[in-house]
């Protein structure tokens, strides 16, 4: 049910991940990344982009270069993105960092889709063996 005054802009489904997000600023989409590196956290990711949540508090319209580290893989999602929104986040005090930022995802490559492709099909594999009667998964 929606709520009175909400509207889902989102076109794609989003998962819920942990990940480690290391980005660095771009003064341009098509420029080099600025040298300083940041770490954010990765609190959900979709095809189209990726919820972060950081200590650094960006504005709508900045572009990154980001690297997610992928929760149980090796390589890293190396992906352009830009900044849609930022908002203090609350409960920082339980440790979380202070902004939640909506990054939409500007440029990937074929390898770095497979990637997200296999961790979001593992993860929904996991979610939906919990649904599963265990003596039918058997068969």
């Amino acid at each position: 049910m929606e709520e009175k005054g909400f509207r889902e802009r989102r076109q794609y489904a989003r998962l819920s991940i942990r990940s480690r997000v290391l980005f660095r600023i771009m003064e341009a989409a098509d420029k080099e990344p600025l040298p300083e590196k940041f770490e954010a956290a990765g609190k959900n990711i979709g095809v189209a982009g990726i919820l972060l949540n950081s200590d650094k508090e960006l504005k709508p319209g900045t572009f990154l270069e980001m690297s997610i580290l992928m929760p149980r893989e090796t390589d890293s999602v190396d992906i352009k993105g830009e900044v849609r929104w930022c908002s203090p986040c609350p409960g920082t005090e339980q440790g979380g960092y202070g902004f939640d930022t909506g990054v939409q995802f500007l440029t990937i490559d074929k390898k770095h889709v497979l990637l997200l492709v296999k961790y979001v099909c593992g993860n929904l594999d996991e979610k939906l063996k919990q649904y599963i009667d265990p003596e039918i998964a058997d068969e």
